[in-house]
Parts: C-alpha cells; structure tokens; sequence
C-alpha cells in the first residue's frame, strides 16, 4: 500500500513546503521467515532505490536548511562576541587602575616556587624537572621530566583585556628558570616569547642541573633517552638561547651539578654584564680541586655586583663593592679572611662550611665596620678550631643579626663545647648593639648554661629576639636547658638578682628530637617564663623592663616518634591550654606546637 508523509512546511511567509513522494510499501508479512523468490527479491530491490532516492532529496533539502542555521548561528556568535566586548568595556574591571592589576598580576606570578621547591622565588617561567620525595617508593618513586609552569603566559589567554594588560607588563615575563636535567621537551618557542614580550626589560635567569637531587640519575637519564628523549641537545639548544641574553641580567643563578653534569657550560658569555647586581653560583657534590673558570670570568666583567653567593672552591673575589656575600671556604680560612678584608662594604655576611689547614698562618684582624647580619654554620670536622680562630681576628661595631648553627657529628673530640669563650670576647670587642640572635645547637655542643648568658649579658638593653635551636637533645641536658630557662625568668619583686635580657620582646624555643622528651614539664617551665615577663608583671618594674610580645615552643617529631605515639609506648604531647590562654590575655601572641618533619632523621 503507498504511504506518504504530511508536507513539511519550510517558509511561512511563501508557503513553501518540502512534499515527501509517494512510496510502495512492500507487505514484508509474505515472506516470513523464509528466503525471497527471485520475483520478491527485484521487487524489494527496486523499493530500496525508491526510497534511497527519496533519501537523497530529504539530505539535499537538510543539507540547505544546515547551511542557512550555521550562518545563522555564525552571524549570532559574532553578535555575542561583539556585545561581550562592548559590556567588557563597561565592566567594574576595566575601572581597576593598571598599578592594581600589576600588584596582582606580580603575586600569581611569584606565588610558584623554584626547583623542586627548594628556591624561594617564584618565576614568570619555570622549566624543571619534578624529582621524586626520598620517602616515596614504586611508581610514586618516579621523577616527571619536562614540567613547565608558565603563569605570565596563561594570565595572558584568559581575556583580550588580560591580555593587553600583562603584555604591557613586561616585568612580568622577565624572570625565567630552566633545569637542564631531563628536558623532553623543546623550550625555545616559548622563551622566544618570554623574551620579546619582556622588551628591554632586566631579565632574571636561574639555570640548574639538579643531577644531584636525583636518587638515580643515571638510570633516569638512560628511561628518557629509551623514550626518544634528546635532553642534552635540547638543553644545549637551551643555552643557545639563554647565554647570549645574560647581558640583561640583574641576577643570575647558576646551581649545577659536579658529577657529570647534563652540559658544560663553555659557551662564548657576553663581553660585560652592565646591570648584573645579584650573582650566585652553587655546586653541589663532587671535589673541588681547583677555581671554576665560570664565576670567576662573569664577575670581571660584572661591576656592579652588590649581592653575590659563592658556594664553591673560590680564589679572590674580584668584586670589592658587595653589601652581601654568602660563601664557602673549603680550602682554609685564610683564601676566606683575605677575601673580607676587600670587602669593606659588607652588610650581610653569611659564611657556611669553613675550616683551618693545618699550619695555615692567619692574617691579620678584618674589622667590618658596616656588617649589620652575620651569619655562621658549621658542619665539618675541625671547625671549632676555625670559629675561634673566625672569632679571634673578626670585629663587628655595628651588628645587629646574629645567627649561629653549628653540628657536632663531626666536630673532633678536644672540643666537647661551644667556643663561648672567644665568642664572647669577639663581641665585646665590637661592642655592637645586638638586637637579634639564633642560636641553633647540636644538644652536645652545649654542657652548661652559663656560656650563652655570659653572652646575653652583653646586651643587656638591645637585644629583643632570641630564637635556640636543639639537635638531639638527651635528657642530661634537660637541666641545662631548664637551668637558661630559669636564668630568662624574671625573679620576685623582692628578689634582687640581675635581669637578664630585660628588653626581650621575642622568645622562641625549638626541639627537634626523635628522643620522647619531657614535654609536659618543658611546656611548663617555657610558659613559667613568659608569665614573668607579661605586662602584669612588668609594669611595676619601670622603664628599664619590656615585656614579651612573643613566645613560642615548636617540637619537630620523626616518624619514628609517631610511631611510637601510635602504638602507645609515649603518650602524646597535651598542651596547657589554660596556660597559654592566660598569657594571650594579657597581650602575648603564645604559641604551642609540634611538627613532623621528614627532612631529618636520627
């Protein structure tokens, strides 16, 4: 029986209508189950061409209706471009002056962090390699190669308006750190873009190879090369781009890797660095024997330099106008004490892993009269013999930070103590007006108190921050710990005993221990302390007392005394909150607290 559908109407206003033809349905019912005979079959065949046709013209009629609605929808989303636009022009955004969408821009931009975490700065770009946590084991062990975080370039595809705004910010694409350990990928592209968009704005670059993070790095190094990962041509490509553009540099940093590193770095460097005020230069592992040709060769051509680090077999410092310097001196106090004596502009100083030769001669004393920071850690054998011999030659008439790390594991076995001795005269020679000390100890560096008070008894009106550091400590030093703490308490009105350090204002006191220590008892006498020194207490002694604004006790707990912890064999620390909301009543900002710190293991 013929069947045909009801027109379907195309355009009201013309009347046109798509007319379906007529079609010969084929009574299928006849044929069953069973195979067609040869006359059914040409009749069901010349069925399906009918209606094959007539499908034709159903698609070349939908195949024009298609054509009109995509112009349409076309032509609507240029519309709705157009009126976004137009409304962007009014929106409250565009009413936020440019200085405030920079402040914001800045804090995105600097909210990353550097390798691995390990930099305190955060760049526009950041090409790294994520090394894996220590602790971690199986496939969560597994660096990840090729990372790049580019927040600059991604602000500047959010919006038409975002982008004409961070492209007229050209700080913000100045700052550039590239990891040339497991590069898998091309960066030149976008540091071309880094490049142009910063204009002729100083650049920042911080250039790693941290091989030396790495668990395994051979054996990661060999995965990326099975994987058609070309990183060495790649981070040679890399410097290509980035040596020729260090004449912009206002700081550079160079962290590498000593034990075969990714790419030597003899590339031809520019002949000056005009703006370089910030350089530093950082090896890590592997013997120095002899001066790297690098540092040495940038700071001839680099004038200006007023911040540099150094952590690196050094022979002379060639630059005599530094307001900061951080160094190592590996190879004896002397190369150390001599590069002081040029710099006489110091304001910060910060000296790591120093030593004395034997037979070395020391020079002559080095007097800084414009150091304000200074900056001491000590972790090799033989080194009290170079504090004191540091301590001896150095004076400081203007320092105001002090801060002092020192280890014990491999200090040698005359000096069971702390050189208080030559640490005390070395101060009051400077008769420096001390406001700030740290002092962060190796529990067995320190067999009594009364080393560091004689210290402390120096400033008796400048000093207002003092923060102590103990490593390990055992439970014979819990006496010498409670007996500072008893020294630092203020007495009795009717007690006529010194006062000492009666212009503190900042207390705080760290343990870092995977020993169960008396915590109850630690808390308590901590607290004891800052309630002698509330306002309560302090205000019917005059002038010539401050009170503590600050006090705080941290307890960084291993996993080993979580552990403990958790199968009950220590109880856990219950602060005295009583206590502590006692003295937050009368002004005191006091804080509690334990810490669990993977990054150091007994």
């Amino acid at each position: 029986m013929p069947t045909r559908p009801p027109p379907t109407l195309l355009c009201n206003r013309c009347q046109r209508a798509f007319e379906p033809r007529e079609l010969r349905d084929y009574p299928y019912a006849k044929i069953g189950r069973g195979v067609p005979s040869e006359v059914e079959g040409t009749q069901i065949l010349n069925a399906m061409e009918a209606e094959e046709a007539e499908m034709q013209r159903y698609d070349e009629e939908l195949g024009k209706l298609r054509g009109i609605v995509e112009k349409l929808e076309s032509e609507r989303t240029a519309l709705q471009e157009s009126i976004s636009r137009k409304r962007g022009l009014l929106s409250a955004s565009r009413k936020i002056p440019q200085e405030v969408w920079d402040i914001i821009f800045k804090e995105v931009v600097e909210s990353g962090t550097g390798y691995s975490g390990y930099s305190g700065i955060g760049y526009s770009l950041r090409l790294h390699y994520e090394h894996p946590d220590y602790y971690l084991e199986g496939e969560d062990a597994d660096g990840q190669p090729g990372q790049v975080e580019a927040p600059t370039h991604v602000l500047s595809q959010v919006s038409s308006h975002w982008r004409q705004l961070v492209h007229s910010m050209p700080h913000l694409w100045s700052s550039i750190s590239v990891d040339l350990f497991g590069l898998e990928m091309d960066p030149c592209p976008i540091l071309e873009i880094y490049f142009r968009n910063s204009g002729s704005y100083h650049l920042t670059f911080e250039i790693l190879d941290t091989r030396w993070l790495s668990r395994n790095p051979d054996d990661e190094l060999m995965e990326l090369t099975e994987n058609g990962c070309a990183y060495k041509m790649l981070a040679h490509r890399v410097l290509t781009k980035l040596v020729p553009k260090m004449d912009r540099c206002k700081r550079l940093q160079f962290s590498l890797s000593d034990d075969g590193g990714i790419c030597r770095l003899d590339y031809p460097l520019p002949p000056s660095f005009p703006i370089l005020e910030h350089f530093t230069y950082k090896k890590y592992y592997g013997e120095p024997t002899e001066p790297d040709w690098l540092p040495d060769r940038i700071l001839h051509a680099a004038e200006g330099v007023k911040d540099m680090t150094i952590l690196r077999y050094f022979d002379t410092i060639p630059v005599t106008n530094l307001t900061s310097l951080t160094i190592t001196s590996e190879q004896g106090l002397r190369p150390l004490l001599n590069a002081l004596t040029m710099c006489t502009q110091l304001v910060t100083l910060a000296i790591h892993s120093f030593e004395v030769r034997s037979g070395e001669m020391i020079p002559v004393p080095v007097e800084l009269f414009s150091l304000r920071s200074l900056f001491i850690t000590s972790e090799y054998a033989g080194e009290p013999l170079a504090l004191i011999a540091l301590f001896s030659v150095l004076t400081v008439p203007s320092l105001i930070t002090l801060k002092l790390r020192a280890s014990s594991s491999h200090w040698v076995e005359e000096y069971s103590d702390w050189p208080w001795q030559t640490l005390y005269d070395m101060l009051r020679r400077s008769s420096c007006p001390l406001q700030e000390l740290l002092f962060s100890t190796e529990a067995g560096l320190v067999s009594d108190h009364q080393g560091l008070i004689q210290v402390l008894g120096l400033f008796p009106q400048s000093l207002k921050r003092l923060r102590i550091e103990i490593y390990h400590p055992r439970p014979l030093f819990m006496d010498v710990l409670y007996n500072l703490l008893d020294a630092l308490t203020f007495p009795t009105s009717s007690s006529e005993r010194a006062l000492v350090l009666p212009r503190l204002e900042v207390f705080s006191l760290w343990m870092m221990s995977n020993a169960d220590l008396p915590r109850p008892e630690l808390a308590r006498r901590v607290l004891d302390m800052g309630e002698s020194r509330t306002r309560h207490r302090t205000w019917q002694m005059g002038d010539r007392v401050s009170s503590l604004s600050s006090l705080s006790l941290v307890i960084h707990k291993t996993r080993y005394l979580i552990q403990k912890e958790a199968e009950a064999r220590v109880p856990p620390f219950v602060p005295p909150l009583m206590h502590i909301r006692r003295l937050t009543a009368t002004g005191m900002a006091c804080t509690m607290e334990e810490r669990i710190d993977h990054t150091w293991e007994e």
